[in-house]
C-alpha cells in the first residue's frame, strides 16, 4: 500500500515537472522507487 502511494506521488510529480517522453518518465520513476527502498543513508560518495 505504501509503495502504491509512493508510486502515484512520484509519477504525478515527474509528469508535472518534466516534459520528457513516457519511457524516460518510467525509468526515472523506477530509479527513484529503488532509491527510496534503500535501508540506510546513501549519497553519491558512497
Amino acid at each position: 500500500m505504501l509503495l502504491n502511494k509512493a508510486y502515484s506521488l512520484i509519477s504525478a510529480i515527474i509528469a508535472k515537472i518534466s516534459k520528457t517522453p513516457k519511457p524516460r518518465q518510467k525509468f526515472i520513476l523506477h530509479i527513484l522507487i529503488l532509491y527510496m527502498g534503500l535501508r540506510s543513508k546513501y549519497n553519491f560518495i558512497n
